[in-house]
């Protein structure tokens, strides 16, 4: 047995293994050791006068002195050895969770310190040992600045309305960074896409700062589809990430040690802040949040049980620092929709159109788009950004985006042709905007008017003023009426003239006014 002897912890665990009921071979496969090595300390313990219940209760130190006697010999290591590192392994165990350090590193700076200390593998042991807890559950090391958990509780918050005096309920929204256990909590309407991102948002922005993985639980607005190897992730989320430079990596589905964390800070968030809220009433949102953030405060404020640290003190010391800075301009969550470049240069999106660069007519592109924005992407690069419009079945148009020969009609409008012709003369303006009245189709009527105003570089300008001046007397307005009177020259007859033929003749037949007299 001298070459198969296991520490104290692990004899501690044994008894309080043995104690539950567990088979040798179990634990054997706990411990990483071999089945005939848990029999013979079985068989050592049994053969004392106390029982193994008795036994499992002593401690260490007694646990020590007695397998020393019954083994005839000393136990173990030196022992002022093991109580030095003892004493220093919170030292150690904080300083394997920066980012870079290994047990390596660590057994150098100890080894400065202990000149005769334990030798590396020895010491690589120990140290993980002491790391354990006593139900056999081995705490996650975590880096500082590495991964932000994220999870919703299950417990809500209500919201009273003014009106109906009716109660809704309020999702509540975690978010904790692994090692330093800075907390952020924000209530919000639902655990859709559109508020679990923006509570992703507020709280990187609490921090002041991006780790390098997003931890969410399996929601579906985070992940599309669960796995334990390779989940697929939500393509809105996945594209917050990208914007912050992290990492989405999703717990693995029925595997709540995974986020042990985040619900061991819901159960501490249920008795520090929830206790508290449940003796307020709220009438909007903001008044709920507002109450939480002044809650939160004390909550990272307060010292870990047992230690003098707290959560923001940890994180101030040891985390801010190494998180990425945030990005310059805020993540706005936005739909997603594939389109076609149309052959008008634009892309049809929720009965309106907006436009594209004519080069990529006919190409399958990606609209990102909200409330505020539409972007669109091709082949990761966006090409065109407009402002949102309602406006059914109407175009948002950037003219540079559409073919040369095809701007000048963009610019077509009643108010320029109206200028353009006045330019001419006012009898041309009068004429052009009689006809922009008389048309029930205004994009004829502009094409209407471009007609008469280029007869000015076929006749004249000075002879489409008279022309449009002869068209008022007649009451026709049209390109054919301009066009008919100056290819007959009837621009040119004198205007005395032109009063004669339009008055009646004298004739027999006609009464005059004093007939009714």
């Amino acid at each position: 047995m001298a070459n198969k002897r296991i520490e104290i912890m692990d004899i501690k665990f044994l008894l309080q293994l043995k104690v539950q009921g567990k088979s040798n071979r179990s634990i054997g496969l706990l411990l990483g050791r071999s089945r005939n090595t848990i029999n013979e300390y079985v068989a050592l313990f049994n053969s004392g006068s106390e029982s193994l219940e008795e036994l499992s209760q002593k401690s260490l130190g007694e646990l020590h002195e007695l397998v020393s006697k019954l083994k005839g010999g000393d136990f173990g290591q030196t022992d002022s050895r093991y109580k030095d590192l003892e004493k220093a392994k919170d030292k150690y165990l904080n300083d394997l969770k920066r980012p870079g350090a290994t047990y390596q590193i660590i057994w150098q700076q100890y080894r400065s310190s202990y000149p005769d200390g334990y030798g590396y593998t020895r010491f690589k042991h120990h140290l993980q040992t002491l790391s354990r807890s006593l139900d056999f559950s081995m705490p996650m090391q975590h880096e500082y600045g590495d991964k932000l958990f994220i999870d919703f509780t299950g417990k809500k918050l209500g919201v009273v309305d003014r009106s109906t005096g009716e109660i809704e309920e309020m999702e509540v929204f975690i978010g904790i960074l692994g090692a330093s256990n800075y907390t952020y909590v924000e209530a919000c309407r639902s655990q859709k896409m559109e508020d679990f991102m923006r509570c992703t948002v507020n709280c990187l922005e609490y921090f002041g700062g991006v780790p390098k993985a997003l931890v969410p639980d399996n929601l579906k607005s985070a992940v599309s589809k669960a796995s334990n190897y390779e989940a697929k992730i939500n393509t809105q989320y996945k594209s917050l990430g990208v914007h912050y430079g992290t990492v989405i990596f999703p717990t693995r589905a029925a595997k709540p040690k995974d986020k042990a964390l985040v619900e061991g800070a819901v159960k501490l968030v249920y008795q520090r802040m929830f206790f508290e809220l449940s003796k307020m009433t709220f009438f909007s949102l903001a008044e709920l949040n507002e109450q939480i953030s002044i809650l939160l405060e004390p909550y990272n404020e307060r010292s870990f049980y047992k230690q003098t640290e707290s959560r923001k003190e940890r994180f101030d010391k040891n985390e801010k620092a190494l998180l990425a800075a945030l990005p310059k301009y805020r993540f706005e969550p936005k739909e997603i929709k594939r389109a076609k470049v149309q052959k008008n240069c634009h892309v049809y999106l929720k009965e309106h159109y907006y436009s594209v660069p004519h080069s990529y007519m006919g190409k399958r592109v990606k609209v990102h788009f909200n409330a505020i924005s539409v972007e669109i992407y091709h082949n990761y690069q966006r090409i065109a950004i407009h402002k949102r419009c309602e406006k059914p079945w109407a175009y948002t148009t950037i003219k540079e985006h559409i073919p040369s020969h095809h701007q000048f009609v963009m610019s077509w409008s009643a108010e320029r042709f109206i200028r353009w012709a006045h330019k001419i003369g006012s009898a041309t303006g009068q004429y052009v905007e009689r006809v922009l009245e008389q048309s029930n189709y205004p994009e004829q009527a502009y094409k209407s008017c471009l007609g008469i105003i280029n007869l000015g570089k076929k006749y004249t300008n000075e002879r489409l003023e008279k022309a449009c001046a002869r068209g008022v007397l007649y009451g026709k307005y049209s390109y054919r009426t301009i066009d008919r009177i100056l290819v007959k020259k009837l621009d040119q007859e004198q205007e005395q003239e032109q009063e004669q033929q339009l008055k009646l003749p004298l004739h027999e037949n006609i009464r005059g006014g004093a007939y009714y007299d």
